[in-house]
């Protein structure tokens, strides 16, 4: 019998002293995690009070009794705006997410037809990738990163129909396809020192999951010990410093404390790569593998699914996807220097909002002592029967009654509060929702001068933060087409029924080809790239078009004047005038071809002469044309002088043509 590989999504067995061995490496390697990072955790908290714009204590009594308490929310204002532009890049330009690219011309029409595939994934279909991205987007400007994770999913569930008068169950599958879903940040550990997620060698995934849940899974897919999941089952609860942060997100969403009756478990996806688990003791000889297993076949990663609680290990399988790296994806606001950790708009912001804060509250309560104290008198009755809209001040030393004159809120503070957001918008690289602090500070209204050139301005200074977003969202596009070519069995059809017969064929061909996604095909983000977007693909198209035109307008100016010149000409200039066509045709496609090089055309064969094509008969006239000029005036014109031999295709003056042609007479080309 033939060995058997083990495969990505093998189930993986150790014995009960080996499972416990490795429960106990886990465990306390989730815990170090946990402690290394439960002060970003605690910093997680502040940040997402001052997104809310949450004062600090609900009511203030300084300098006076219910002063001004209000917290100007810069730090939301600057993300959401931020938000909302990237967002908007991303899915403004229509439904198409994903561009493939591809330097196989022979992969072209394939690549065509497997991003629109994916794309039609991503529109709601296998998943909806529009509220994902935006949870992703959102949670990196607030805490400076966030995560996608990716998978395969072929979800199938009883329900019940009645046949033949008989109601029975029957096996129903909702959903086969990829699922790409965001990871909250405080759900996920690894060592950000390495650049990317998918590099590090741990990734640990928190699930807050009922017993129903659980029991689904369980019932659903491969590679779960049913003695440990027995044993589990009445230990819920979760665990860890990410329970706080629970606990104040709900507060923040005005929510109370979850029922008993649904009370989650804490569960933990430890994805370990085979080296970290050799170091916790376990060798390739402990895992039970079938005994034709292949020996020499690469270990892969495993997926340890742990109960935080009781620390059993209630599920252990190989790294399920075809994919290099671990299938999570990571994207930063101004990511650090050399290591995948960042810090958000609102740590950013902090200080500016805390500044805006102190002077608007400071002239709202200085603008409310003018309008409510009215004076200051000795005159009891005055105190004891308060005027509207506040008391007088008493003071037994004088006489009568006298105003007092309390400044307001100085304008300069206006000014003060302008200079902030200003200086908050160059940091966050985000330009206010108004598109126009030009026109707010006085500046020319026109929209001409303000709105688009701040909007320019603007995509400059989010240039590196939008790029690096592509990348990472690249490969998820790559991930998604790796795992439709590992798993999709187009058993019922599916991929003809949404592309159709001839471009569902092609689409086929590459859902079973020999060789894999990432060596032929990668992909783009349409609205993110400068490149490729809608805008910037047409002004790219309308350039290409015009020089496209300018080019073949003096080809043939050229050609017109070369057939109406070498009739008339003197037979000694005849070779001049060949050699200036041949250099001005050379000259000309050869500027063009730096320009279709510098839009970044692939196919410029088909934009120019084939000049340097010797085998192509354009080819062949022109270097006939520079050899006959270079044989000089004394041979006698174009066609004549001794030994003269007429090249392919180019008529002789008498007749003797590679092309039928009017005797004696010079032939256009």
């Amino acid at each position: 019998m033939a060995e058997i590989d083990l495969i990505p999504g093998t189930p993986i067995k150790l014995s009960e002293a080996k499972r416990r061995k490795l429960e106990k490496e886990l465990s306390t390697l989730i815990t170090d995690m946990e402690t290394q990072n439960r002060p970003l955790f605690e910093n997680m908290k502040i940040w997402e009070a001052n997104y809310e714009a949450r004062p600090k204590n609900p009511v203030k009594n300084f300098p006076f009794k219910n002063a001004s308490n209000i917290v100007i929310p810069l730090a939301k204002m600057m993300v959401d705006s931020r938000t909302a532009s990237t967002w908007n890049s991303i899915h403004g330009a229509g439904r198409n997410i994903w561009q493939g690219v591809t330097q196989n011309e022979d992969w072209e029409d394939i690549s065509k037809q497997v991003t629109r595939y994916i794309n039609w994934q991503a529109d709601g279909n296998d998943f909806d990738f529009a509220p994902v991205s935006y949870d992703a987007i959102l949670e990196s400007n607030i805490h400076g990163s966030a995560v996608l994770a990716g998978h395969y999913r072929d979800v199938s569930s009883y329900v019940y129909v009645k046949r033949g008068g008989k109601v029975i169950p029957t096996k129903v599958a909702w959903n086969r396809g990829p699922l790409i879903e965001h990871v909250p940040r405080h759900q996920i550990l690894w060592d950000t020192s390495y650049k990317s997620i998918s590099e590090a060698p741990v990734v640990i995934r928190q699930f807050s999951k009922t017993w129903s849940e659980i029991a689904g899974l369980a019932e659903s897919s491969d590679g779960w010990y049913p003695d440990e999941l027995k044993f589990i089952r009445d230990h819920p609860g979760m665990d860890g410093p990410t329970e706080d942060l629970m606990k104040a997100q709900a507060e923040l969403d005005s929510r109370g404390a979850t029922p008993e009756l649904f009370a989650p478990h804490d569960i933990r996806e430890v994805t370990v790569s085979w080296p970290n688990l050799q170091a916790a003791g376990i060798s390739r000889g402990d895992i039970e593998l079938p005994k034709n297993h292949n020996a020499k076949t690469p270990l892969v990663d495993f997926v340890a699914t742990i109960h935080r609680k009781t620390e059993r290990i209630i599920r252990l399988v190989a790294q399920p996807y075809f994919y290099t790296g671990k299938p999570f994806f990571d994207i930063f606001f101004h990511k650090r220097v050399g290591r995948g950790h960042s810090v958000g708009m609102v740590k950013i912001l902090e200080q500016l909002q805390a500044a805006m804060t102190t002077i608007f509250n400071q002239g709202t309560d200085a603008q409310t002592r003018a309008n409510s104290i009215w004076g200051k008198t000795n005159i009891r009755a005055l105190v004891d029967k308060p005027i509207d809209p506040s008391q007088w001040i008493f003071d037994p030393t004088m006489q009568g009654v006298a105003p007092l004159d309390f400044q307001g809120s100085d304008f300069s503070n206006i000014q003060l509060i302008q200079l902030i957001q200003a200086t908050a918008e160059r940091l966050s690289g985000q330009a206010d929702p108004a598109f126009g602090r030009e026109t707010r500070l006085g500046g020319h209204s026109a929209p001409a001068t303000t709105t688009l050139a701040l909007l320019e301005r603007g995509n400059t200074l989010t240039a590196p933060d939008r790029g690096l977003l592509k990348r990472s969202l690249g490969r998820i596009g790559e991930f998604v087409a790796t795992v439709d070519q590992q798993f999709e069995t187009n058993e019922d059809n599916k991929i003809r029924r949404v592309l159709g017969d001839l471009d569902g064929r092609k689409v086929e061909e590459f859902m079973f080809p020999e060789g894999p996604v990432a060596t032929n095909l990668r992909f783009n983000i349409r609205g993110l790239s400068r490149e490729d977007n809608p805008d910037a693909e047409m002004q790219k198209q309308i350039s290409v078009g015009q020089v496209n035109q300018n080019y073949w307008a003096s080809v043939f100016r050229m050609t017109e004047a070369w057939v109406q010149q070498i009739q008339i000409l003197p037979d000694e200039v005849k070779p001049v005038m060949n050699e200036a066509l041949a250099q001005g045709l050379k000259s000309t496609t050869q500027t063009y071809k730096r320009f279709l090089d510098a839009v970044d055309i692939d196919d410029t064969e088909n934009f120019l002469l084939a000049l340097d094509d010797a085998n192509s008969p354009i080819g062949q006239l022109v270097e006939a044309f520079s050899s006959r000029a270079r044989e000089g005036a004394g041979a006698g014109g174009f066609g004549q002088g001794p030994g003269s031999v007429a090249p392919p295709g180019i008529p002789t003056t008498n007749g003797a043509a590679g092309v039928p042609g009017v005797p004696g007479e010079p032939q256009s080309l």
